[in-house]
C-alpha cells in the first residue's frame, strides 16, 4: 500500500539554496558504523604522490600532504588542495589519483570520504547580489562510474555514495577516481580544504539493518492524516502498488508524486503519531527510488530533515538536515544525516521529518516527469559491545590494550593489525572514528 502525495506548487529558485545558511559547522569527525565492516582507499599516511589538483589550468599541483592532526580524520595526516582564488561553475576534476595499487572493492557496496573546510575558506552568499553559494564534489570511479553531487560547508563534512551494482562474478578494482564539481563562479574559493579517510563499506545502505531503529515504514495507512505537502493543499490516496521495485522493505512505501514540480522546496512534512527517543543516534537514514525517466532532464537534489523538540523548551522545535543530493536513478539510494553524540542528545523527542528537492528552477528541464518512492525512515543505534578501552576484547582495561591500539595506530593500510568492527568501537576511546 502506497501513500501517495501529489506537489501542485513551484517554488521560487530565489530559494535554491536556503538551507545552507542554517547549518552549523561541524567540528568533530563523524563515524557512525564503526561497529560495519569497511575497507580503508586512503587516509594519506605515507605517500600522496598519486593525487593531483591542477584545475582551471593550475601549472603547480595544489594537492599536498598535510600533517597536522588538526585537519585529518584518520590517523595525523591528511591531503591538503589549495584552492585559494579558483572558481568555477563547473571543473573537471578539482582533485584526482591514479593508484599506483589498484585496490580491490569487490563485495563493497558504498564509499565514504571526509572533507574538513577550514573557517574562511567558503565565501558567504550575497543575497543583495542574487548571489548563492554553492560548493560540490561528484565521485567518479575509473573513468565512467559518475556518481551525484555532495555538497561541502565549513567544519567536518561526511560524503557518502551508494555504489553502482556489481556484475554478477566480476571482480571490481578501483584503477582511478576524481572528483569534479558544481559551485557559484562568482564565489570563489577563499582557501584550502582538506581530504581524508577514503574507503569503501560492506552491505547496502539501502534496507532497515538489525542496529536500526524504525520511525516509519509506511505501513499503517493512518499515518497519511499526518503528512502534509508543504507546497499547497493536498490529497493524499492510498494505493497498492503494481511494482514491487517501488517498495524497500515491507509492504508500503511513500509515493510522493513530483510531475511538474521544480526548483527547491520541502514537501511530504510527516508528523509521527509519537515523540521517538533518538537521543543515541549516530544517523538517521531514509531509503530512496527514483525511477528511470521520473526525474529531470538536468541535475536534480533530494535532502533529508529532521525534526525534534527542545530538550530545554519543548515549546519549541528544533532541526538537524542534510543538504539536497543528486541520486542515482533505477535502484534504491539512501540519504544520510550523521549527527554527533552533543546532536543526538538533544533529540530525545523526534516529532517528525520532511524531504526537500532541489533542481533548476527556471527552466523546464528542471520539471520532475514522475512520482518517487520513499521507504524506511530511521536511525543508527550501534550496539553496545563492552566498555570503551577495551580494545582487545578481554572483558578488561590493562596494558594489552594499549598495545593493541598502538599497533593499530601505525599499522600500513590492510595490515592484520587494523583494527575493525567492535574492536576499533571499543579502541576509539575519543568517538573520532
Amino acid at each position: 500500500m502506497i501513500l501517495q502525495t501529489r506537489l501542485t506548487m513551484a517554488v521560487s529558485a530565489a530559494m535554491l539554496l536556503f538551507p545552507l545558511a542554517a547549518m552549523q559547522a561541524q567540528e568533530v569527525p563523524l563515524n557512525p558504523y564503526p561497529h560495519r565492516e569497511s575497507k580503508l582507499i586512503t587516509s594519506f599516511e605515507t605517500s600522496v604522490e598519486d593525487w593531483t589538483s591542477t584545475p582551471l589550468g593550475s601549472e603547480v599541483n595544489l594537492a599536498t600532504q598535510n600533517t597536522d592532526p588538526k585537519f585529518a580524520s584518520h590517523g595525523t595526516k591528511s591531503l591538503k588542495v589549495d584552492l585559494t582564488g579558483k572558481g568555477d561553475w563547473w571543473v573537471d576534476p578539482w582533485f584526482s589519483a591514479t593508484l599506483t595499487e589498484p585496490v580491490d572493492i569487490t563485495g563493497y557496496q558504498y564509499f565514504s570520504m571526509d572533507v574538513y573546510v577550514p573557517q574562511g575558506s567558503l565565501m558567504q552568499s550575497v543575497p543583495a547580489e542574487n548571489k548563492w553559494r554553492w560548493y560540490q564534489y561528484n565521485l567518479v570511479m575509473n573513468g565512467s562510474d559518475w556518481y551525484g553531487n555532495r555538497d561541502i560547508k565549513e567544519g567536518w563534512n561526511r560524503l557518502v555514495w551508494a555504489l553502482k551494482p556489481e556484475q554478477d562474478g566480476q571482480e571490481r578494482l578501483l584503477n582511478t577516481i576524481k572528483f569534479p564539481g558544481a559551485m557559484n563562479k562568482d564565489l570563489p574559493y577563499q582557501g584550502p580544504v582538506y581530504i581524508d579517510n577514503l574507503r569503501v563499506w560492506k552491505g547496502q545502505l539501502p534496507g532497515l539493518k538489525q542496529d536500526e531503529v524504525l520511525l516509519t515504514g509506511f505501513e499503517d495507512p493512518a499515518l497519511a492524516d499526518n503528512i502534509q505537502s508543504g507546497a499547497a493543499s493536498t490529497t493524499l490516496i492510498v494505493n497498492k502498488t503494481d511494482h514491487p521495485e517501488h517498495v524497500k522493505d515491507g509492504n508500503n512505501a511513500l509515493e510522493v508524486d513530483m510531475t511538474g514540480q521544480q526548483g527547491w522546496g520541502e514537501y511530504a512534512i510527516t508528523t509521527l503519531p509519537q515523540p521517538v527517543d533518538a537521543s543515541k543516534a549516530t544517523a538517521f537514514l531514509v531509503d530512496v527510488f527514483i525511477p528511470a525517466g521520473h526525474q529531470p532532464t538536468d541535475w536534480n537534489q533530494n535532502g533529508l530533515r529532521i525534526d525534534y523538540l527542545d530538550p530545554n523548551d519543548e515549546t519549541r522545535s528544533l532541526n538537524l538536515s542534510t543538504f539536497t543530493l543528486g541520486l542515482q536513478n533505477g535502484q534504491w539510494e539512501t540519504l544520510e544525516l550523521a549527527v554527533t553524540p552533543e546532536q543526538a542528545a538533544q533529540m530525545k523527542k523526534v516529532t517528525g521529518f520532511r524531504f526537500t528537492r532541489n533542481s533548476d528552477g527556471g527552466a523546464e528541464k528542471g520539471q520532475w516527469r514522475g512520482p518517487i518512492y520513499f521507504d524506511n525512515v530511521r536511525f543508527v543505534v550501534p550496539p553496545v559491545t563492552g566498555c570503551k578501552g577495551d580494545a582487545n576484547t578481554d572483558k578488561a582495561i590493562n596494558v594489552g590494550d594499549a598495545v593493541v591500539i598502538l599497533k593499530h595506530s601505525v599499522a600500513a593500510p590492510g595490515s592484520a593489525d587494523i583494527l575493525t568492527g567492535n574492536a576499533l568501537a571499543a579502541a576509539d576511546v575519543d568517538a573520532s572514528g
